[in-house]
């Protein structure tokens, strides 16, 4: 690893970092994490990628999209939902992930697009020591929600409800204002500072939504809360790629309505809500959009993020 961060930066790592930790702060299967500091005194993390790791990902993602094509030749449902597509797109975010300069540019548009008054902390890039194999950003310190469990229970239940709170809109503002979202926010990746302000990191996988993406999302997620399935309706049609045959759209706003009406008056959890009305789109034939794709799985890890810093949080 140290190698490769001389490789990277064309000069001796000691002329650029002034101290470096050589127990990595995290390890994934692409990368490790290292906590470092500069010459001119800031506290930094080092995102270095493994040797080998482009070419592992290439093999498995040929698999996938062999798959993929296998599976439309082979089944009705698969060419209905456009796996081919979407596995295309998939592949596509994954070739992305393993280039860190799109990550650096992908931080920085997220930064962009969240409100500055939301209180959301999101770390600066070093693009003058990053590369395509190694990102260099603002060490925030804290602790990832994951594993903040105590942090949380000292917390008061207001002070945990208005964290989610802050979230939530922060997420909001990024969907259906600025455009540019974070598109895994699982509990790993927002970390909870000593102050208690939340921040977001690793930036590998963003999603972006045009101006008429986004004004169907606005719609749909208003639609949800009121309950409305004509609405709902009306956005999803919006959202995804159109039928190859016509649609039965006055049956299409009843089982939409439906859907709505049992998710709100039970039990189960929003994430179940978005399955269900993805299942129930391409079962109508309709195809999904990979950037929708991306903002329904944010959406979904989303909630399961939020109930952990409170658990009684309703999306909706």
């Amino acid at each position: 690893m140290e190698a490769g961060l001389a490789a990277s930066l064309g000069r001796p790592v000691t002329e650029v970092f002034a101290e470096i930790d050589r127990e990595p702060m995290a390890v994934a299967s692409v990368a490790q994490v290292h906590a470092a500091q500069l010459h001119t005194g800031e506290a930094v993390v080092l995102k270095i990628q493994k040797p080998g790791a482009r070419q592992q990902v290439t093999a498995d993602l040929d698999i996938v999209g062999r798959l993929a094509h296998r599976l439309e030749r082979s089944t009705a449902w698969a060419r209905s939902l456009g796996v081919v597509a979407l596995a295309q797109g998939f592949s596509s975010a994954l070739r992305e992930e393993l280039d860190y300069r799109i990550e650096a540019d992908n931080t920085a548009a997220v930064q962009a697009s969240t409100d500055a008054d939301s209180g959301l902390r999101i770390p600066l890039v070093y693009s003058e020591f990053s590369s395509s194999t190694v990102l260099v950003l603002e060490r925030i310190e804290g602790t990832p929600l994951g594993a903040a469990t105590d942090q949380l229970a000292a917390m008061d239940v207001a002070d945990r409800r208005a964290l989610a709170d802050q979230l939530l809109r922060a997420v909001l503002h990024q969907v259906m204002v600025g455009g540019v979202f974070h598109a895994d926010l699982h509990p790993g990746n927002v970390i909870l500072e000593s102050t208690g302000q939340l921040g977001m990191f690793d930036f590998g996988a963003v999603g972006r939504l045009d101006d008429q993406a986004r004004d169907a999302v606005t719609t749909l997620l208003l639609a949800i809360d009121r309950g409305s399935g004509v609405a709902a309706t009306d956005a999803l049609i919006d959202l995804m790629d159109p039928p190859a045959a016509p649609v039965d759209e006055r049956r299409l706003e009843r089982d939409v309505g439906q859907l709505l009406i049992r998710f709100r008056s039970g039990t189960q959890n929003t994430a179940g809500m978005f399955a269900a009305l993805f299942g129930l789109v391409t079962r109508y034939g309709f195809g999904v959009p990979t950037q929708i794709a991306w903002l329904f799985r944010t959406l979904a890890a989303l909630e399961g993020t939020l109930r952990l810093i409170d658990p009684e949080f309703d999306l909706v």
